[in-house]
């Protein structure tokens, strides 16, 4: 990820700790979570009412556009980890790449299959809110991709393996799918402020979950979806 900073540590690591062999990813639910720890959610990135009729949009297909799913793909017997060979991952992903890469064509944010047009992105990211904290944050994770000298490139972050999927209707780029979700990781992290902790919202708990799962999908080693570059 980005960054952890706005997340207070040191409070996450005062409640129940994970382990590979008792933490569930799959089983986890974090698409409510922005709502439920956060005191200013963004929001949808892309309301139903904005999602371009050709795309065929269903309730499970939506949340992978407005909301953290990556963690339905993790597998407690890979220590969390996520097996693109799967074909539980086949079954899962499929549709959704499908579906998030017509959004994307639809609404003009990719150049190509395997190129987003982040400038285009990020002037609807802007636009979603008027909350200047957030429009820091948005600016923030897509700096890099819009600078032409100290950026990079979306496809620099992301593992091979992640890169396209071959389903039953041929190779599906998977690039627009995971950098949605890897936004959504962002918004949850970089809260501008967080609710208070209460024993009714277990937001403390939920986050330590959310971190542990996470960082499987930002690891520093090949089985991991992300790799950032040192800058």
């Amino acid at each position: 990820m980005f960054s952890t900073a706005l997340i207070p540590l040191l409070l996450l690591a005062s409640v129940k700790g994970q382990s590979d062999s008792t933490t569930d990813c799959k089983k986890l639910d974090f698409s409510s979570l922005p709502e439920t720890c956060c005191s200013n959610p963004l929001g949808s990135l892309l309301p139903t009412s904005k999602i371009p009729t050709a795309c065929k949009a269903s309730s499970k297909l939506l949340l992978w556009m407005n909301s953290y799913q990556l963690n339905n793909l993790q597998d407690q017997t890979l220590k969390n980890f996520i097996d693109p060979k799967s074909k539980a991952y086949l079954s899962t992903i499929c549709n959704a790449a499908k579906f998030v890469q017509c959004v994307f064509k639809e609404l003009f944010f990719t150049i190509s299959d395997n190129i987003l047009e982040a400038e285009t992105i990020s002037e609807h990211l802007s636009s979603l809110t008027t909350v200047k904290e957030w429009q820091t944050v948005i600016a923030y994770f897509l700096n890099p991709f819009l600078s032409a000298d100290k950026g990079y490139k979306f496809t620099d972050i992301l593992e091979d393996n992640f890169e396209n999927v071959t389903c039953s209707s041929g190779t599906q780029s998977l690039i627009p799918l995971m950098f949605t979700q890897m936004i959504q990781s962002e918004l949850i992290w970089m809260c501008p402020k967080l609710k208070e902790f209460t024993d009714s919202n277990k937001c403390l708990q939920k986050l330590k979950d959310f971190q542990y799962c996470d960082d499987k999908i930002y690891s520093p080693t090949a089985k991991g979806i992300f790799f950032f570059p040192q800058t």
